[in-house]
């Protein structure tokens, strides 16, 4: 014990208190420094990798609807969106094409180009282009709305022949037999300055977040045996105002905020309606992948494709799986 003490009177302990201190700085420094280059070592070595920092916000909803179990190519799919859905139209390596071909399923697309989520108006005016919103396209078939498509074919005379049979065929096909409606539509209500929400009003369909939830509710109010999956906008690229191209995670427009936030809320809305969401923001098509799956700023190469796919096939599996649980 005398020995004991003798050492301990000879110990500095301002210098033991530094040593401490210092080594705890090293070690924090070494798991920031790690941390920090998680992300550039997953890009520098597999740049298709989609395992970020960032985990999707992907939300998988049961199916618990009662119902007679079926098999995926005996099932009905409507696509709903812009661009993604929208693109290629009627070609091979179209997205809804691809997923009836991993599904086996009847696949239908009501997708529109140049399309928005949201709508500008509170109303529809006739002949405007706020018709190919997802809430009034909605309502087509969930209230039987004819009359604004037979305004606007009015109004529109000279409508392509593809917008004009697309509204057709949503205007008879029954969606009583519909199993699975999909929704995806990408930043461009971000670039438009669109509202994201409206914080008085949730189910306002001049903001992103309204327009969405305004049109689950319809969808699920009039068909509840119809699962919705709900594909997230994917990345996309902000834009200056002389065309250089900036990150969409901190980009903001006026007093909306970045794309990222868009899709946040995307995946609050579908949480809250019970409904699947598949995040591709921070999934296939991500900061991290954007240079190589977008064709410009926005648009989705037919590779981007075939991996969106692949994540809509995640809970499209799960919907079967829950759907045949008895079979």
């Amino acid at each position: 014990m005398d020995k004991l003490r003798e050492i301990l009177s000879k110990l500095n302990f301002h210098y033991v208190f530094l040593g401490l201190m210092a080594l705890i700085i090293l070690v924090v420094v070494v798991r920031l420094t790690a941390w920090n280059n998680r992300a550039h070592v997953i890009e520098s070595e597999n740049p298709n990798s989609t395992e970020f920092d960032t985990e999707p916000l992907d939300n998988l909803v049961p199916y618990t609807y009662e119902i007679e179990a079926k098999d995926p190519e005996d099932m009905i799919i409507a696509c709903f969106g812009n661009a993604p859905f929208s693109d290629d139209f009627g070609k091979e390596n179209n997205l809804a094409n691809i997923i009836a071909d991993k599904t086996g399923a009847t696949v239908y697309n009501f997708a529109f180009e140049d399309s928005y989520l949201s709508c500008e108006n509170p109303t529809l005016e006739s002949g405007h282009n706020d018709l190919f919103s997802l809430y009034w396209l909605t309502t087509i078939f969930t209230l039987d709305n004819d009359t604004i498509v037979n305004q606007y074919l009015k109004a529109m005379p000279n409508a392509s022949i593809e917008r004009k049979a697309t509204l057709s065929l949503l205007q008879n096909l029954d969606f009583n037999t519909v199993d699975v409606i999909t929704i995806m539509y990408d930043g461009s209500d971000y670039l438009a300055e669109r509202g994201m929400y409206n914080r008085d009003d949730s189910t306002n369909i001049r903001h992103f977040g309204g327009a969405l939830e305004a049109s689950i509710q319809l969808i699920k109010q009039t068909f509840p045996h119809i699962q919705i999956i709900v594909l997230s906008a994917p990345y996309a690229y902000g834009l200056e105002a002389d065309g250089t191209l900036v990150d969409s995670t901190i980009k903001t427009y006026g007093d909306e905020g970045p794309l990222a936030s868009y899709v946040q809320y995307e995946s609050e809305v579908c949480y809250k309606s019970f409904t699947t969401f598949i995040d591709t923001f921070y999934g296939s098509v991500s900061f991290f992948t954007a240079e190589e799956l977008l064709k410009d700023h926005i648009h989705l190469t037919p590779k981007a494709r075939e991996l969106v796919a692949e994540e809509f096939m995640e809970g499209f599996n799960y919907y079967v799986k829950y759907r045949n649980k008895n079979k």
